[in-house]
């Protein structure tokens, strides 16, 4: 016995009652049940049009009488629950239960949920969604494949050996606490997990073409490592990390960053802790004027003010030894204007400088942090 549909099956009875339908004959245009099969089940269709009766559910065909039971009832008109046709003929017709239906969705993909068990193939394209199951991919010596893009309440294998070829994988591994993880060793156009946290090896990449790595990673004893990488992103954050870093047509991004040995940008092998091979600049901050005249050290190396009137330099905010940096000082269209400073200014015999009064004319002052309460400055009056 086995389940069979077929189309434009159709046939007429005047079977009354609860029971097992006698087919009457074969309505014009359709073919009878016998299409069916004898002994084979079938969903149906039973409609009184001449009274509120219809019925729908899983019926099994008998050649030897043109008989059709009703073995299942899926919907009907008496509650979901046989019903008890009256006199009259009713039409009896093939159908395909919603209920019983295979669909796809808005997003055109097939949804097959709470599958607990289950054995991919050595080759396997996975589920795009794979939502409540207790393992949701779990791959182990896979050749190709390519994992889900999206796993809800999934426990992923906390040991796993990946796949040795990740092509165009959205998400290739997103890993949290995974002590023991081997990575795709050739992976071509593939972003790495976002968020690696306190993995043992956060990312290995051999002959890794065009890889963006974890954005973020925290207490990794190999932050990152890549060999031969043609173009490699690396993390914006590195925390304790103990390698140094050379860059050669590279960007670093670093929000917070410690290097334990050396950093050279435009080239290998630093002679210095730090070297750059081409020009480098601070740029000029203004200052906003006022009676006292305040200037946070965080926030640039170089500064400009004009004054508007007699003013004070106070004492900088946030003053680290070793700081270097100028002040630009410039008269207003009006001139004449006078400026004190603060006490950690310390200038040659202890005195300060009488400042160029002309109108709009400039002084440089140029400073060296000594200590957190003695800066060195140098006046160079009148360079306009």
């Amino acid at each position: 016995m086995a389940l069979v549909l077929k189309d434009r099956v159709k046939e007429q009875t005047t079977t009354t009652g609860t029971g097992t339908i006698t087919l009457g004959g074969t309505v014009s245009g359709f073919e009878s049940f016998a299409s069916v099969g004898d002994g084979n089940t079938t969903y149906y269709a039973i409609v009184n049009p001449s009274a509120d009766e219809w019925e729908v559910g899983l019926g099994t065909y008998t050649a030897a009488g043109t008989l059709l039971s009703r073995d299942t009832i899926l919907e009907s008109s008496n509650s979901d629950a046989a019903v008890n046709f009256s006199a009259g003929t009713k039409d009896v017709f093939v159908t395909y239960p919603s209920d019983k239906a295979v669909y796809r969705d808005a997003a055109d993909e097939v949804s097959v949920t709470r599958a607990t068990s289950a054995t991919f193939a050595a080759s396997a394209t996975f589920a795009a969604s794979a939502t409540n199951a207790t393992t949701a991919v779990s791959a182990t010596n896979a050749t190709s494949a390519t994992f889900a893009t999206s796993a809800s309440n999934a426990n992923f294998a906390a040991s796993a050996t990946f796949a040795a070829s990740a092509t165009n994988a959205t998400t290739a591994i997103t890993a949290t606490s995974a002590t023991n993880a081997t990575f795709a060793l050739s992976a071509t156009n593939a972003n790495f997990a976002a968020s690696a946290t306190e993995a043992t090896t956060a990312i290995t990449a051999t002959s890794a073409t065009n890889a963006t790595f974890a954005a973020s990673a925290t207490n990794a004893t190999t932050a990152v490592s890549a060999t031969n990488a043609t173009s490699a992103t690396f993390a914006t954050s590195a925390t304790n990390a103990t390698n140094a870093v050379n860059l050669a047509g590279g960007t670093v991004s670093a929000t917070t960053g410690t290097f334990s040995t050396s950093l050279k940008v435009g080239g290998t092998s630093p002679d210095k802790q730090f070297e750059i091979t081409q020009s480098a600049r601070a740029a000029i901050t203004t200052l906003t004027d006022a009676a006292s005249i305040s200037i946070d050290f965080d926030t640039a190396q170089n500064f400009s003010v004009t004054l508007a009137g007699n003013r004070t330099l106070e004492s900088p905010s946030n003053i680290d030894p070793g700081q270097t940096g100028s002040i630009f000082v410039i008269q207003d269209t009006t001139g004449g204007r006078t400026l004190s400073f603060g006490s950690v200014w310390k200038f040659a015999g202890g005195t300060a400088p009488t400042l160029s009064t002309g109108t709009s004319a400039t002084d440089r002052i140029d400073y060296v942090v000594q200590t957190s309460v003695a800066i060195h400055a140098v006046a160079s009056l009148n360079v306009t």
